[in-house]
């Protein structure tokens, strides 16, 4: 055996020989002190940290890869089997390459699918693949790969000592965790486990130290029953066997996210209220009849008591088969078993939770309980008690979920479950094995959306609460929930209306950020006091119609999944065109990563504190408490982007537009027009490739202000990964021509970008755009006097003050895929003031909804041919008011013949503008141009004339319409494709 000289200064100068190893006649190595087990393993994760940092550190630094005890191989006896086993390796890639390329090439080497992840993105791409033996040294050979290594023992015990470092919150220095021992795919648990336990024998004659995981082929827990020495030496023999192990975490324990509420439980009453209801926004919903129509939501949790009157039916043919003709469960599958258990008794946490989210009375004598209360459930049940004190006050239950994520959606998904509530998680590592397999579903399954509570642990004093995010809500594609509060009257007794209102987050609602800084929760909902359906005991069978009342983050996620499913209803029904119901403008295929978009998008600006933790003895004070607690900004760790609202997207204005005088039909508005893509079916979705642009352009209205998001489904992370974030797309808002771009609201200090998160957000106010267009028009003017073919006018903005804006879709760095998809939503003033006088023509209220999509590709040939042709093509257009920026034209844009149908006043001869568009890279550009003259008479709006497009690339533009087909669109290096949105 060789041990590095670098591990001995390792073991006495940073771990005061409280982590040394010696090696033993057989070549194995042991532990032979290890007084606090989370020193050491937080060492081990700053080695690790250190490797990922640099990509000199295999030579430089003092690092795990060091520390490593290294057997000499003997090449002579590999055989082809060996060579055939995949490991895990660490590949630097040199920053000057083409780095998608050579990732390309890589995978390209293996038959099988390749598990590639990128661990960091520093001056560099340090990338974790899985590799055949083989082929290791025919990858360390290509030019592009500057260093590689397999992982070794000590790097796979990463992800426990991320977990460790939330140990000292959680229990005391001395406990002993669970391990979860993840194997390699394709490796044999039985084969494995029994090779664990021989040499676990040897060492210290225990034989029942380790065991297969239930309900996974692929993990092996340890014990709970031992000593920390004994521990420690089952640590040493996963150590000395890691070949077919991948990582080593400690095993969590689910919980349920109930919330305790100290002081007041005497004072609680329950009684039936909507203020849930009318704070998500959405009884103008429930009024036009979205209710969860046809659509099948997936719940897993304790246990759902059917009995209940606001979930029972007539068939109870559920447990084995789907019934899809059955009144609300249509699919019950009892993992554990058919009971819903409860600390209290009653009210149980899956009939609560379910309640929120779907309930409705069977015998139509009670209130409907549920926000999507015609919406079926296909249930899982997780929970189960200690047989010794079940249906006992105070009797735990616990939560066993598949450690494989596909089985923990996969028998909802085939009753047709498209949208997921889960109200449980782990403590620890907010980005668990868990939430990494749930990435790695939704990313092959992009369709699915996944609610998760954010958990219960923000009472903690410590760092005020930060930091608390469980697991599986850490995961990047799903939408994490905090809790907000309910409503003042709910809290009347408490007599402290300042403090407990719809404004302030609960104290006890798990805040950010995650371990590697992206945003959690996404939203907060109303969390606190909430009243819905309570179960009975285990083994009961009495009709009820009780309710009762519970908190906690458990709460607030069915009342956003709720919401959640009328905006799939929503954009399934085609509502979303002219605010009725429109199968022409159905959406058939709907992904997760628009209705994520679009619920934070709709979120306001209206929570103001976060409370401070109530005490747990002693009296409370409101003027005490309100003392201790602390103002919001959004966005934060404690609200993500705030509460979401469905009525801030969802319009239900364009009524009998035919025949109602439009100025009824204006009054009838609820809220301004939100436009998004995709907004079709299945294909329509923007695309974005590595290091190439897409640009989005629209008018934004006099005196409003602008917010622009963009969310999209990324590949999944990585336990051992510094940064969580596979796809870096980033997302900005411009004036063409303007030396002003605005950025992220959650950009890091110091940068224009954000380089954490899968969801941007640009808030932008009107008087900043006018300012930058006014600059642009200056700028435009300016430079246009050099020309001989001088415009009429430069503007970008409008004769009714509305405004040229461009949002920017930049893939910073995509390397995983060809491309990747995302959703855009845009509007103004969905949660700011609006200041415009009141003018006559209400058209001005409105968003042009013709929106153009450009993917911007080429070459500098392609930018000098743009140039050549300018002269000639505005030759052609005699009746277009073009404008000219730095000398390019593109696509102007004209009035949507949605918006004539209601428009009030002629506007005649209105100018439409157009600007030129570059990517960020100036490495190619593209020329197109349509246009039109909008003239009405008499309220009566003309046809516009036919857009006319030209385009080097030679095709016309598609729209993303419902209406039309809309073929799947290319974004290679060397295309230049438009696409408008009508």
């Amino acid at each position: 055996m060789e041990l590095y000289p670098c591990a001995w200064r390792l073991g006495t100068s940073l771990l005061s020989s409280r982590y040394n190893y010696s090696s033993n006649s057989r070549g194995n190595f042991t532990f032979t002190s290890f007084s606090t087990v989370s020193d050491g393993l937080n060492i081990l994760l700053e080695a690790y940290e250190s490797l990922l940092d640099s990509r000199h550190s295999f030579s430089k630094h003092c690092d795990v890869e060091s520390v490593r005890m290294v057997k000499k191989e003997d090449h002579s006896k590999r055989t082809e089997l060996y060579e055939n086993v995949v490991h895990p390796v660490v590949m630097y890639i040199d920053p000057t390459s083409d780095v998608r390329h050579c990732i390309v090439l890589i995978q390209s080497l293996q038959k099988q699918a390749v598990h590639t992840t990128i661990l960091a993105r520093q001056t560099h791409d340090v990338v974790m693949i899985h590799l055949q033996s083989v082929l290791i040294d025919k990858v360390r050979k290509l030019a592009c790969v500057h260093n590689i290594r397999p992982i070794s023992p000590l790097m796979k015990l990463v992800p426990l000592a991320r977990s460790a470092a939330r140990w000292d919150r959680h229990k005391s220095t001395d406990s002993i965790p669970i391990l979860d021992i993840r194997l390699m795919r394709g490796r044999d648990a039985s084969r494995t486990l029994k090779l664990l336990q021989e040499t676990m024998i040897q060492r210290t004659r225990i034989s029942d130290f380790f065991y297969i995981g239930k309900g996974s082929d692929r993990s092996i827990h340890t014990s709970k029953n031992y000593d920390l020495q004994t521990w420690l030496q089952g640590i040493a023999v996963l150590l000395s066997h890691d070949s077919d192990m991948e990582w080593v975490d400690e095993k969590f324990e689910f919980e349920a996210h109930f919330g305790n509420f100290y002081p007041f439980d005497s004072h609680v009453k329950a009684k039936v209220d909507t203020n849930v209801h009318s704070l998500m926004g959405v009884t103008e919903a429930q009024e036009k009849g979205i209710l969860g129509n046809e659509i099948i939501v997936g719940i897993t949790d304790t246990g759902l008591y059917i009995n209940h009157d606001q979930f029972d039916q007539s068939s109870r043919n559920i447990y084995e088969q789907p019934d899809t003709t059955a009144r609300k469960v249509v699919y019950y599958n009892p993992w554990q078993n058919r009971a819903d258990e409860s600390e209290q008794v009653v009210c149980g946490h899956g009939t609560h939770v379910a309640g929120i989210l779907a309930g409705s009375s069977f015998s139509r004598s009670e209130k409907d309980l549920g926000i999507a209360r015609n919406a079926k459930i296909a249930f899982m049940d997780i929970g189960t008690q200690n047989e010794d004190c079940a249906n006992k006050m105070g009797c735990s239950v616990q939560l066993e979920v598949p450690a494989d994520a596909s089985e923990l959606l996969r028998s909802q998904t085939k009753v047709g479950a498209r949208i997921f509530s889960l109200s449980w998680g782990t403590g620890g590592n907010d980005y668990s094995v868990q939430a990494r397999d749930l990435d790695a579903y939704l990313y092959e399954n992009p369709d699915i959306l996944l609610v998760i509570a954010a958990g219960n642990s923000g009472g903690l004093e410590r760092d005020q609460g930060q930091r608390t995010i469980s697991s599986p809500s850490g995961a990047k594609n799903v939408i994490s929930v905090g809790a907000s509060l309910n409503t003042a009257d709910t809290f009347h007794n408490f007599h402290c209306p300042s403090l407990f209102n719809e404004r302030t987050v609960a104290y006890f609602s798990s805040a950010g950020p995650t371990t590697d800084g992206r945003l959690k929760p996404d939203v907060v909902a109303p969390g606190m006091l909430v009243t819905s359906s309570q179960s009975e005991p285990s083994g009961s069978v009495k009709k009820s119609k009780e309710i009762c009342s519970l908190q906690g983050t458990s709460q607030a996620t069915p009342a956003v999944t709720g919401m959640a499913v009328l905006l799939y209803e929503w954009l399934r029904d085609g509502w979303w065109k002219n605010g009725q119901r429109d199968y022409a403008y159905k959406m058939d295929k709907i992904p997760s990563a628009l209705l994520k978009a679009l619920i934070i998008h709709s979120s306001d600006e209206s929570l103001a504190l976060r409370m401070a933790p109530l005490p747990h003895t002693g009296t409370f004070t409101c003027a005490g408490t309100e003392r201790k607690s602390w103002p919001l900004s959004f966005p934060d760790v404690y609200q993500g982007y705030g509460k979401p609202k469905l009525s801030n997207i969802a319009t239900f204005a364009f009524i009998n537009t035919s025949i109602m005088r439009h100025e009824e039909a204006m009054r009838n508005v609820t809220t301004l027009p939100v436009y998004f893509l995709p907004n079709s079916t299945e294909g329509s979705e923007p695309r974005v490739a590595h290091q190439q642009s897409v640009s989005i352009a629209f008018m934004a209205p006099k005196n409003i202000d602008l917010r622009v998001t963009i969310a999209w489904t990324d590949p999944p992370g990585s336990l051992h990964a510094q940064t969580q974030l596979q796809h870096d797309l980033d997302l900005s808002v411009r004036i063409r021509g303007s030396d002003e771009e605005f950025y992220p609201v959650t950009v890091e200090s110091g940068t224009k970008r954000d380089r954490k998160n899968n969801v941007e957000m640009v808030q932008v106010a009107y008087t900043q755009l006018l300012r930058a267009a006014r600059t642009a028009e200056t700028k435009a003017a300016s430079l246009s006097s050099f020309r001989d073919d001088k415009p009429d006018n430069i503007a970008f903005v409008n004769d009714a003050g509305d405004i040229l804006v461009e949002a920017i879709i930049y893939g910073h760095s995509i390397l995983l895929a060809d491309s990747q998809a995302f959703a855009f939503v845009a509007s103004s003033s969905v949660i700011g003031s609006v200041i415009r006088e009141h003018d006559n023509d209400p058209n001005h209220r409105l968003w042009r909804s013709w929106i153009f999509i450009t993917a911007i590709t080429g070459s500098l040939a392609l930018v000098l041919l743009v140039a050549l042709g300018v002269g000639r093509v505005q030759k052609r257009r005699d009746k277009l008011v073009s404008l000219h920026a730095i000398g390019v034209k593109t696509p102007s844009f004209g009035i949507d013949e949605d918006l004539q149908s209601i428009a009030t006043t002629a506007t005649s001869d209105r100018r439409t503008v157009s600007s030129r568009t570059n990517n960020r890279n100036d490495i190619g550009m593209q020329k197109s141009e349509c246009g039109g003259e909008n003239v009405s008479h008499r309220r009566n709006w003309k046809e516009s004339e036919a857009s006319q497009v030209e385009s080097l690339s030679h095709r016309q533009l598609i729209p993303f319409d419902a209406k039309r087909s809309s073929p799947h669109s290319s974004h290679g290096r060397k295309e230049a494709i438009s696409q408008t949105v009508l």
